[in-house]
């Protein structure tokens, strides 16, 4: 398929699902989710390529922890003040492809800890539009070492804001 009807595809199925995710989405709490909250889908894919070339290419701080310890990092994002961004965040998920990256306040993800996994079907990543501040909360069988973790743990790449908060380890 040419780079262009992908596009036509990517596009007329996202205007079918767009009702389903902002539906899916009024079950999480303190934001309300409308269709102008989702950037265009020829942006977000430019965007979401530098994003995770970034994260590929092992830029940015990275830690490990435990799956049991989840919650010390939506606890890190809670505590931090977070003056520096006043802009919503970009949140990838697996809708992103067809409706394009939806545009939150970072209060989104952590109000939904319990949730934000399920919504997004995928691992959690956000960042600024300009990507100068982001992270990847990804989760993997192998921690840094190469060991196979039967349960999984999570790797966070942080960049940004977000490296200053996730510097001291994370277990």
């Amino acid at each position: 398929m040419n780079a262009n009807k992908d596009f036509i595809f990517r596009a007329a199925k996202g205007k079918k699902i767009m009702p389903e995710i902002i539906k899916k989405s009024a079950t999480l709490r303190g934001f309300s989710v409308t269709p102008s909250d989702f950037l265009h889908l020829e942006q977000t894919d430019k965007i979401k390529e530098r994003f995770f070339n970034f994260v590929k290419n092992g830029s940015g701080f990275k830690c490990y922890f435990s799956r049991e310890n989840i919650d010390r990092f939506f606890i890190r994002l809670e505590e931090k003040d977070f003056n520096e961004i006043d802009e919503r965040l970009l949140l990838f998920g697996s809708f992103d492809e067809y409706v394009g990256a939806l545009l939150v306040p970072l209060s989104f993800v952590y109000n939904n800890k319990n949730t934000i996994f399920e919504f997004v079907e995928q691992d959690l990543a956000m960042a600024t539009i300009d990507l100068t501040h982001g992270f990847c909360l990804e989760l993997n069988y192998y921690d840094q070492d190469g060991t196979y973790v039967k349960e999984g743990i999570f790797e966070l790449t942080a960049w940004g804001f977000f490296e200053e908060i996730f510097k001291l380890p994370v277990e």
